[in-house]
């Protein structure tokens, strides 16, 4: 009985998951490190103002404003699909308060339950890979598992379109391909798997000029990349461990309870348990 139960069962878990999953808000949450401009992404990714004083606490400078994992709910770009945009602490913390702010980010995270795509808000000016970034990495695979880095978004940050910009750079020989394929190279040493499964990359200044043709229309193009690759990912969203744990619990009793109830009906149709309804409306064991 358990060879067509369970299987069944199993579907039926993933079913629900799935179904919730495209009625629920599309959970991103930002990741990257400290003054590398996740708060001001995650204000204009929601449609506010960079700087709005009600969304995620921003900064000029390079040290850290955000102190604690904030969740804010919104639409994408103010009109779009409905979205909940998750602020992480900046890891490289100025004032040595990494271990805190991971400790913080670890519990808040695990509650959140499930994560539909992590945005890694990259400095365009520094694209390699380094060993902070990795123990970063290292500590959302322990909350999330390894499928944390499938579901994982790189948004260069510090890239202005702005034609003046566009022309110094390309004298100087710098160019977006450039930077990506440095970033590509830098995670292949540390992840061979991505050699053949890059991962998607989008260019957003979030300090574009709305007033600037060129700009805002970089700005429209690279947001609807980033749209597209978050609706991908987000039909197979990342489950804490935690989470993960307590529905494969969940599963197991499920599983557990008709193996009881299989062996049960098993049992009253054994020889010896069969009955029979007499003309009065009694049962009589044969």
């Amino acid at each position: 009985m358990d060879s067509w139960i369970f299987p069944k069962l199993d579907l039926a878990w993933k079913t629900a998951l799935a179904a919730q999953a495209a009625r629920d808000n599309k959970t991103i949450c930002i990741i990257g490190v400290t003054g590398s401009g996740k708060s001001t992404l995650g204000n204009i990714l929601l449609g506010r103002p960079r700087n709005d004083p009600t969304g995620f606490k921003t900064s000029a400078y390079s040290s850290s404003c955000t102190l604690e994992v904030e969740s804010l709910d919104g639409r994408w770009l103010g009109n779009g699909d409905a979205i909940r945009v998750i602020d992480t602490p900046g890891h490289g913390d100025a004032w040595g308060r990494d271990q805190e702010l991971r400790r913080e980010m670890v519990s808040l995270l695990e509650m959140e339950g499930a994560v539909h795509a992590f945005i890694w808000v990259k400095n365009s000016q520094k694209p390699r890979f380094d060993l902070l970034e990795l123990e970063h990495f290292d500590l959302l695979k322990d909350i999330f598992g390894v499928s944390f880095y499938i579901n994982l978004i790189v948004v260069f940050s510090r890239w202005s379109f702005y034609a003046r910009q566009e022309r110094l750079r390309r004298d100087e020989g710098v160019t977006l391909e450039k930077a990506k394929e440095s970033l590509h190279t830098s995670l292949v040493e540390n992840f061979p798997w991505t050699r053949d499964r890059p991962v998607p990359m989008a260019t957003v200044d979030a300090c574009f000029a709305e007033d600037d043709p060129a700009e805002a229309s970089a700005f429209r193009a690279e947001t609807a990349s980033l749209w597209r690759f978050i609706d991908r990912l987000a039909a197979r969203p990342v489950e804490s461990v935690q989470t993960r744990r307590f529905r494969d619990q969940q599963i197991e009793r499920e599983k557990n309870r008709l193996r009881h109830r299989a062996e049960m009906a098993r049992r009253q149709l054994m020889p010896g348990n069969t009955r029979r309804a007499e003309p009065d409306g009694r049962c009589k064991v044969l």
